[in-house]
């Protein structure tokens, strides 16, 4: 779970607190006059049940007064904060998205967005680089397949180490098993069968990094 200030904490207690919602597009920011609507969806698994080998895109979607020179697919930051009476607490982020779909109401002059974060940008398939060596630790191949997609990594993720993790690259004459196809999968479906092996689901996190959150470790740290 992510440290909050010791007034966010203290704000968050307060039963008239209100939250103020905060967006930047395109490095230009929105505040609570311009923003009409706005939801998330932050699931953490593929269905509405416990279970592991997820990585699943974060949503977005709001009504805003915006500028006509809003960029596609500009990133959105999504920030928040409280308040009770005059005091407020600092900037939260809350989520990071880029646009999918935009529609601009010309009689209202409100556009109405729908993004997602990066998890979409892993729908694309895998593929090592020469230098790579095989078998590859999950980690490892963690890690290469983020950098190749400049995502962050999120410091809290913990492997399990071992034999039993790691990936193998697929023969050329088709002995490899099915669970070794992994070269020709897309960067997203061999998070899912990481995942998979190691007990939990992959998220991009508030801050836009990639997080590995354990089932067995959620009571515990949450995500």
């Amino acid at each position: 779970m992510r440290e909050t200030s010791d007034l966010y904490k203290r704000l968050l207690a307060d039963p008239s607190h209100v939250k103020e919602n905060r967006l930047t597009i395109g490095g230009e920011i929105y505040d609570e006059s311009q923003i009409v609507t706005l939801s998330t969806n932050e699931a953490l698994f593929a269905e509405d049940k416990l279970s592991i080998g997820g990585a699943v895109a974060r949503e977005i979607s709001f009504s805003a007064f915006l500028s006509d020179n809003v960029p596609k697919r500009a990133k959105i930051i999504h920030q928040v904060r409280l308040r009770v009476g005059d005091e407020v607490s600092a900037w939260l982020q809350k989520g990071e998205y880029y646009i999918s779909t935009r529609r601009r109401n010309r009689v209202t002059g409100l556009t109405e967005i729908h993004g997602y974060d990066s998890m979409l940008t892993a729908e694309q398939p895998w593929k090592p680089a020469d230098t790579d060596i095989f078998p590859m630790h999950m980690k490892e191949a963690v890690e290469k397949t983020a950098a190749i997609l400049k995502i962050p990594l999120d410091p809290r993720n913990v492997y399990k180490t071992g034999d039993a993790y790691m990936v193998d690259y697929p023969v050329a004459d088709g002995t490899a098993s099915e669970e070794q196809q992994v070269v020709g999968l897309t960067i997203r479906q061999v998070w899912r069968w990481i995942a998979a092996a190691m007990g939990g689901n992959f998220i991009i996190n508030d801050l836009g990094e990639l997080r590995l959150v354990l089932v067995n470790d959620l009571t515990a740290t949450g995500y």
